[in-house]
């Protein structure tokens, strides 16, 4: 801040006095002035740069809870995939053990009925086969259908919440650019 010069005191006529007051006092105020001014401008600015750290902070936050929200969306999903292939293999197992069953009352019956043809009893066991391996095969289809949905669905869940994790990362860089 300049200084002024302040008037050495000097043998002046009393005339003069009253205007050297003046001037002194319309100085003083000027000063007093600028002071205020320059009080009040550093004040907006470090206002200023307190609700900027605020808004950053704010930002950063919901950044944080976007991602933490993303991780745990993606593991509730890689857990469900988890499920349902344990589901499958079980269906799976569970139709590996009719079709071991069907095999064995396919085997008693032929024992039990050493009486009839050889070749009816060939048929029998044939046809008793075909039909658990037919049943197998379906079974085993609709496991893996049910699979392929699953896995699709997780991914895109999972797209979806990737999306929507950025739409919100870009909406608060558009904000925080506004």
């Amino acid at each position: 801040m300049p200084r002024l010069p302040v008037p050495k005191p000097s043998a002046t006529p009393p005339s003069a006095a009253p205007r050297l007051v003046a001037t002194a006092q319309a100085a003083q105020e000027r000063i007093l002035a600028q002071t205020l001014s320059l009080t009040k401008q550093s004040e907006a600015q470090r206002d200023r740069e307190i609700k900027e750290a605020e808004y950053l902070e704010t930002v950063k936050r919901q950044q944080a809870q976007a991602d933490k929200a993303y991780e745990i969306r993606t593991n509730i999903m890689q857990q469900q995939v988890m499920m349902e292939q344990v589901k499958i293999q079980q269906v799976e197992r569970e139709q590996s053990i009719l079709v071991q069953d069907a095999e064995i009352q396919s085997v008693e019956r032929g024992l039990i009925a050493t009486v009839l043809k050889q070749a009816e009893i060939e048929r029998r066991g044939i046809e008793t086969l075909a039909s658990a391996e037919k049943q197998y095969l379906i079974s085993e289809a609709e496991g893996r259908a049910i699979a392929i949905r699953t896995q699709g669905e997780a991914e895109a869940a999972i797209t979806f919440l990737k999306g929507e994790a950025e739409a919100k990362a870009m909406n608060v860089k558009a904000e925080a650019y506004q």
